[in-house]
């Protein structure tokens, strides 16, 4: 290899991108993968120096930068229009970027890595794995920033133990990772301090699920549009307040991952993809059990029961609260699945009909009640709808009213069902 010649490793895991190399060339390289993306981070000094001892032929001098990227549709295009295909296990791409020095991009070529050791791809795999998770934890921190609460404000909640419990977790959290990236290393004193946090991070996690579990149950069990509106208000108030425990827990979790990697990678490396494996899958187990409660959740606003046009006739302001709560709701689950990166969460939009569209549909509907049931209509509450409903047929050629409150008639005829 010359010495004109600039060299850059690349690895592509899971849903990341590896760069290591000198530092123009990896920021060049970055930018030609997807000049846009804001996902990156660099790595850590002990990252940084296992990875650079992954690729043989990298020298010293050239893997003094090393980050991780997103991997987006962009990248993943330009990996493979570019030719790194040397696979290994766990789908592990790893290949070299040549050029001239200075010119990398201009001058692109891409060969297969050679790889140093037997162990290099587990190296370079539980890497690319501790940044995915340094990234997960930030976008939990961004989902906290997007709904405004403050992390400060959530951990000094008092109410509830487990809640507590997080904040002195965070600060020991915050003490290791500060060590970790200044020194590049988790000592044994800095691991006994974290290393028991665990448990109470499944609690404090468990105790968040449990509550959007008692959300979902409330909104599914309500057997009136009053007892309905009241759960979506009662919901729509307090949701966001579990949904940032919940997004709390899981950032704290993957924090520690991060540093339990460091802690094996420097005292036990032959065992160093078996921890790495069994951190990915309890994440996955753990996420998918969030997205099941989530996803519940979302489903339990799906009341046609209590949706009715006849319930938005007989009580138009409080259909109306209704449909407001709901959207709010399916906005605060749709933030919290974004950021947590909920795959397929269906959320049951509000009717979105307005006022106007349930008159229409009214009397088709009372007519087909009359033609079923006969003359006779048992109930006082039907009988008053299909009053209503000659009343909409006289008045379907005049304009209107925008605001149902303001129809005199239905007004009384509210107060007569209520």
């Amino acid at each position: 290899m010359g010495t004109d010649e600039a060299v850059v490793g690349v690895v592509q895991h899971e849903d990341g991108i590896l760069l290591v190399g000198t530092s123009v060339d990896v920021q060049a390289l970055a930018e030609r993968f997807d000049a846009s993306s804001k996902s990156t981070a660099k790595l850590t000094p002990d990252l940084l120096l296992a990875a650079g001892a992954a690729f043989y032929g990298l020298s010293e001098a050239q893997a003094q930068s090393g980050r991780w990227m997103k991997l987006t549709a962009e990248s993943a295009t330009t990996l493979r229009e570019a030719g790194i295909t040397a696979s290994t296990k766990d789908g592990l791409l790893a290949g070299v970027a040549r050029g001239p020095a200075g010119s990398i991009v201009g001058h692109l070529r891409f060969e297969p890595a050679a790889l140093a050791t037997p162990a290099a791809p587990m190296v370079l795999a539980a890497t690319a794995t501790a940044m995915a998770l340094r990234q997960t934890a930030k976008e939990m921190t961004d989902y906290l920033e997007a709904i405004d609460i403050k992390v400060e404000q959530l951990l000094a909640e008092t109410k509830y133990r487990e809640v507590a419990q997080l904040h002195g977790i965070s600060l020991a959290l915050d003490e290791a990772t500060m060590i970790h990236e200044q020194l590049g290393t988790v000592s044994a004193t800095t691991w006994s301090k974290i290393q028991g946090n665990s448990t109470d991070l499944h609690i404090a996690l468990s105790s968040a699920l449990e509550h959007l579990r008692g959300f979902a149950d409330d909104a599914r069990t309500a057997t009136s549009s009053s007892a309905f509106s009241s759960a979506t208000k009662k919901i729509k108030s307090e949701l966001p307040f579990w949904l940032a425990v919940l997004s709390t827990a899981i950032n704290l979790q993957d924090r520690l991952a991060v540093l339990e990697i460091a802690r094996v990678t420097a005292t036990d490396p032959d065992e160093l993809d078996n921890h790495r494996r069994a951190i990915g899958l309890s994440r996955a187990d753990r996420l998918s059990g969030v997205w099941k409660i989530v996803h519940s959740l979302a489903e339990a606003f799906h009341r046609p029961d209590l949706l009715t046009d006849s319930e938005k006739l007989r009580h138009p302001r409080l259909s109306t609260q209704i449909d407001a709560n709901v959207n709010t709701i399916n906005a605060q689950l749709a933030t919290f699945a974004h950021h947590a990166r909920l795959e397929n969460l269906a959320l049951v939009n509000a009717r979105h009909r307005a006022w106007r569209g349930a008159l229409g549909a009214v009397p088709k509907a009372a007519r087909a009640r009359v033609k079923a049931v006969g003359a006779h209509v048992g109930a006082a509450r039907d009988q008053v709808v299909l009053d209503m409903a000659a009343r909409i047929e006289d008045k379907r050629r005049q304009e209107l009213p925008n605001d149902p409150g303001s129809d005199v008639a239905l007004r009384e005829s509210d107060k007569e069902v209520q």
